[in-house]
């Protein structure tokens, strides 16, 4: 919860928390990628995955939407965020700071992918998505 609400401070432009990310706001472009927001797309299926030893697509985010640049393509894949649903995600523990390293599968309109980054990047992707708010236990 701690997650989404940093989420939200940042969409209204607050300073960001002063953790291994650094602290930042989101850009007065609301297309532009936010820094530090991107993630690596391991594996999964998509018509625009690249072959099993070529470098991994990397997933961006800005304030409105998510994309993807594969490697060799000239233009970047629009995703659909709202189309995104979460399938898992791995935690190594309790997040304790926004840039640990977290793995999530996501599956939507013909896609189904293993994504790897910070987990306030994939905590924005949900913010995007509008997946629900996640609870303790």
């Amino acid at each position: 919860m701690v997650v989404l609400v940093e989420s939200f401070l940042l969409a209204l432009g607050a300073p960001g928390p002063a953790d291994g990310i650094g602290r930042r706001r989101l850009p007065r472009d609301p297309e532009r990628s936010i820094r530090g927001f991107t993630c690596t797309v391991r594996s999964g299926t998509a018509p625009w995955m690249p072959g099993e030893h070529a470098d991994r697509p990397v997933l961006h985010l800005s304030a409105t939407k998510a994309w993807v640049v594969p490697p060799g393509v000239p233009r970047r894949v629009d995703l659909d965020p709202p189309g995104l649903r979460l399938v898992s995600l791995t935690v190594g523990h309790e997040p304790t700071d926004l840039a640990d390293e977290c793995t999530a599968t996501v599956a939507g309109r013909g896609i189904e992918l293993e994504v790897c980054g910070p987990w306030i990047a994939l905590a924005w992707l949900g913010r995007l998505a509008g997946w629900p708010d996640p609870v303790s236990t």
